[in-house]
């Protein structure tokens, strides 16, 4: 059997050429706009009065993201990217949105504090940064516990610091802090160095304490002080009703 073409007339294969021609520009402005992203919110020292520490602060890991399948960890602190150190929020942005997506970083992040800190080479795939920052879900830490702030007429009876204001009011069974010993009525005045000074710090030391983190609790219990030491897991999803 004999297969006869017929020729398309030229307007036809000129406004097919054209509209090629324009999904190629529209396809290349896209990549040439396209930047790195890690993932990750950034900030400086969370610890008042003192010395920002070196590199970059991580506050907070954004779920499925580069730096959260890279096992990086809020209060890590990032120095350099790819060998060149970082100094500041900004300069840590501006580098890694200089980068392509899919691009491979090696990242120096140092994880701890105090004399419990080291140093890592951490090598992860850059994402896309997305054009809208809304509906991220970020990681928070959870170890089980509720506090209530403590009047500071109740303070020196529960043997607490001038400076204590988050008494437990609830410790979850089978929860990092019942692992680790809480007990209904614990006061906690410090963690990890830090002064709690109301229940709402000492939840915001815990959410972005790092999941994969250990925490360092200092408590008053009966007028005595005490050192608890709980993981920091990932707040549970609310079950559906």
């Amino acid at each position: 059997m004999q297969l006869t073409f017929h020729r398309l007339p030229i307007w036809i294969l000129l406004t097919c050429l054209v509209a090629l021609s324009a999904a190629t520009s529209r396809a290349q402005a896209r990549d040439a706009n396209a930047s790195g992203w890690l993932g990750v919110m950034v900030g400086g020292s969370r610890d008042s009065g003192e010395e920002a520490p070196e590199g970059v602060h991580l506050t907070r890991i954004i779920a499925d993201g580069p730096a959260a399948r890279a096992k990086l960890r809020a209060r890590d602190r990032i120095l350099a990217v790819d060998g060149e150190p970082v100094s500041s929020s900004g300069e840590l942005i501006r580098r890694i949105k200089d980068l392509h997506p899919g691009a491979w970083v090696r990242l120096t992040v140092r994880r701890g504090h105090g004399d419990d800190d080291d140093e890592r080479e951490v090598n992860l795939r850059l994402g896309e940064r997305p054009a809208r920052r809304k509906g991220f879900k970020v990681r928070h830490g959870w170890v089980g516990l509720q506090a209530i702030d403590l009047p500071p007429a109740l303070r020196e009876h529960f043997g607490a610091t001038a400076e204590a204001g988050a008494m437990i009011s609830f410790v979850e069974t089978g929860s990092p802090a019942e692992a680790a010993g809480f007990a209904l009525g614990d006061v906690v005045y410090e963690v990890d160095g830090r002064p709690v000074k109301s229940a709402a710090a000492l939840a915001e030391f815990v959410e972005g304490g790092g999941v994969g983190n250990s925490a360092e609790f200092v408590i008053a219990r009966y007028g005595a002080s005490m050192e608890l030491e709980a993981l920091i897991e990932e707040l549970p999803q609310a079950e559906p009703r």
